[in-house]
């Protein structure tokens, strides 16, 4: 788990908002109803919503758009999201969606339902860019 904030820690040029607190964490993933990777947590904890190498990763309580908010969104507008899979990042491309299951895993998330395996983590997934 270290891992992904030492290669966070790694770039030279990223942008965060700040630390989100563990109750705040677990408020997301009651409302979301799913739990949320432990490494994803540990970047929550760390730096909240993150930019990096042109990826921005949502946070939590933000003013304007974050990780329950994006997934909420995407649940209603899409009836085959997976409930057990929760928005990371919207990258804004024809409505793909980063999203990551309590295990780590991500994937990219097409609006016509279909899933497509991008890493076994973060970790591997911002090493990949």
């Amino acid at each position: 788990m270290n891992n992904i904030i030492a290669t966070i820690e790694s770039f030279k040029r990223k942008m965060f908002t700040g630390s989100v607190s563990l109750e705040l964490i677990a408020n997301a993933e009651n409302e979301l109803g799913t739990s949320i990777a432990p490494e994803y947590k540990e970047i929550l904890k760390q730096y909240g919503s993150l930019c990096v190498k042109g990826e921005e990763f949502l946070g939590i309580d933000c003013d304007n758009y974050d990780l329950v908010k994006a997934t909420n969104e995407a649940r209603n507008n899409n009836k085959n999201f997976p409930l057990d899979m929760y928005v990371i990042e919207n990258t804004a491309i024809d409505g793909i969606l980063i999203v990551q299951n309590c295990t780590g895993e991500l994937f990219s998330y097409q609006p016509n339902g279909k899933l497509q395996h991008v890493a076994t983590c973060l970790d591997e997934y911002l090493q990949s860019l």
